[in-house]
């Protein structure tokens, strides 16, 4: 059988396979070309949203950086109470620390003991709530020259304290002489007191002691333990941070 085809079924044909072998393309190589580039555009969607949130957060770097230099400030004048762990454990011991303090009142001192004290409790500092006030007291104190306390047992309003604190410290045991008029450890009691750092004098004890003396014998003197407790931190400071920064 002889089949000739017409010319319009020749066309028909090559329409047929250009669209087959175009379908096919698309099948094999376009659409998972496709898929490819919607990826990377998701990819780099993402990419940028990390980029933004990024520069987001450097944006709020510098106010961040000053917010915490504000709080380190802050508790600047808190830390002056304390002695400074860094100082003290970088320029010298506590035990010199104490001797050099103690130096001006003339006492003799023997030794220093010194003991870790574990972690404790600091209650802030509660107002004295027996203080005395009279209302005439309270009228003629025109320029309010009273302590804040009287105010405070007059009216009835004292200030909550704060919350305790937990800090460590160190008990420094001085063994010391002094004469027999006392008046070199009055000295010492009265330049723990006048200390500006957090020096707290636990205990003293006192004693005569018989002793030959500048060839004297049975002289005496007196000889006894000041028992002290040091609080120290290790300070902040807003230096450390420009530098830490930077």
């Amino acid at each position: 059988m002889n089949m000739k085809l017409s010319r319009r079924d020749r066309v028909i044909i090559l329409i047929v396979a250009v669209a087959v072998i175009i379908g096919v393309g698309i099948f094999t190589f376009l659409k998972p070309k496709y898929g490819e580039v919607q990826a990377s555009e998701d990819r780099l969607a993402a990419k940028e949203s990390e980029k933004a949130a990024l520069e987001a957060k450097i944006a709020t770097l510098d106010d961040l950086k000053l917010t915490l230099k504000k709080n380190v400030e802050a508790v600047e004048k808190v830390q002056e109470q304390f002695i400074s762990e860094k100082e003290v454990n970088e320029t010298q011991k506590i035990s010199q620390y104490v001797m050099s303090m103690l130096e001006p009142s003339g006492i003799t001192i023997n030794s220093v003991t010194l003991s870790d004290l574990g972690a404790t409790r600091i209650s802030e500092y509660m107002y004295n709530k027996n203080a005395l006030a009279y209302p005439m007291k309270i009228n003629g104190d025109i320029a309010h020259k009273l302590p804040d306390e009287v105010y405070y047992a007059y009216e009835g309003n004292y200030p909550l304290p704060g919350p305790d604190a937990v800090i460590a410290g160190t008990v420094v045991t001085v063994d010391y002489n002094c004469g027999l008029d006392s008046k070199e450890l009055f000295d010492a009691i009265q330049i723990i007191a006048d200390h500006e750092k957090t020096v707290y004098l636990n205990t003293c004890s006192s004693q005569t002691e018989e002793s030959v003396k500048e060839g004297k014998e049975n002289a005496e003197d007196i000889q006894g333990q000041l028992v002290m407790t040091i609080y120290e931190v290790y300070p902040m400071d807003p230096a450390d941070l420009d530098a830490a920064s930077n």
